[in-house]
């Protein structure tokens, strides 16, 4: 008889050390790099391999892009196994298909 095995959902995955990331990151050939860390007091680093403003600037944005489009592909994906009962509890999600409704003036 097989045992089922119990999950708590509370326990998030634990991330791995940034010297770590930074390890394997260190295998692969780019050709430019941006480094934004986070600092025990919060404090804000950026660190480029390129010191031109507008790349280091482009680079960051197109990681943004890259990243809200995992999202959105990882939200349609979800959606798709969702039921309608499920989707209408979510609605109070705005996506860029939601209709704004405002009060009238």
């Amino acid at each position: 008889m097989a045992k089922s095995k119990e999950t708590n959902t509370n326990e998030q995955p634990t991330a791995p050390a940034v010297s770590d990331v930074l390890e394997d990151l260190k295998a692969q050939d780019f050709e430019m790099v941006v480094v934004v860390g986070l600092d025990k007091k919060g404090n804000a680093a950026v660190t480029a391999s390129n010191n031109a403003l507008p790349m280091v600037h482009w680079l960051l944005n197109r990681g943004l892009f890259e990243m809200n489009l995992f999202e959105k592909n990882q939200r349609q994906s979800s959606n798709e196994e969702v039921s309608p009962k499920e989707e209408e509890s979510n609605s109070e999600i705005i996506t860029p298909d939601s209709e704004i409704i405002t009060p009238n003036s």
